[in-house]
């Protein structure tokens, strides 16, 4: 799994290159809005505006959303094996997947930075979830190889953990 750049959730509305948000509710909720209520960074920049509709077809013509579920749930099962001492919970939704890490086994930051040094890029949430969110268009060779980086830096933390004791 290639390190993807940073996205913030409006960058990724704008395929990666403009900043772009979008507020996005069922009927009920935006019957409580008033004109001026809410306002945005970007709102009313026709040319992101643009790039967001691209993206969004991106997303559809390529069956991307799909393609998410399908290979987000082969990740899922490939992940939940490690549950065990130091991994408690592994959950997530497509490709967007949250590593429960046990505190009293090791910290998240501890596993992201290993995850890094293999050439993972992930992010540590809350101090004990190792967030992986990597492209939809990626390869399933490269998801494999990311599962097995995975797996071994989670295998390197308990045997370490097992001599430490």
């Amino acid at each position: 799994m290639a390190a993807p750049r940073r996205r913030d959730s409006g960058q990724g509305a704008g395929g990666g290159l403009l900043p772009v948000s979008a507020f996005i509710a069922t009927d009920d909720v935006m019957q409580v809005f008033n004109p001026g209520d809410h306002g945005n960074t970007f709102g009313g920049n026709p040319l992101a505006a643009a790039v967001a509709m691209a993206a969004l077809d991106v997303l559809f013509d390529e069956r991307l959303i799909d393609r998410s579920a399908e290979v987000g749930a082969w990740l899922l099962a490939e992940l939940d094996n490690l549950r065990g001492p130091i991994v408690s919970d592994v959950r997530g939704i497509g490709l967007f997947v949250g590593i429960e890490i046990n505190p009293e086994r090791a910290t998240a930051r501890d596993v992201v930075d290993r995850l890094l040094a293999r050439g993972i890029l992930s992010k540590d949430t809350h101090g004990t979830v190792v967030r992986i969110a990597p492209p939809l268009n990626i390869a399933r060779d490269d998801l494999e190889w990311a599962t097995r980086e995975i797996r071994a830096v989670i295998a390197d933390i308990g045997r370490e953990k097992k001599r430490a004791a």
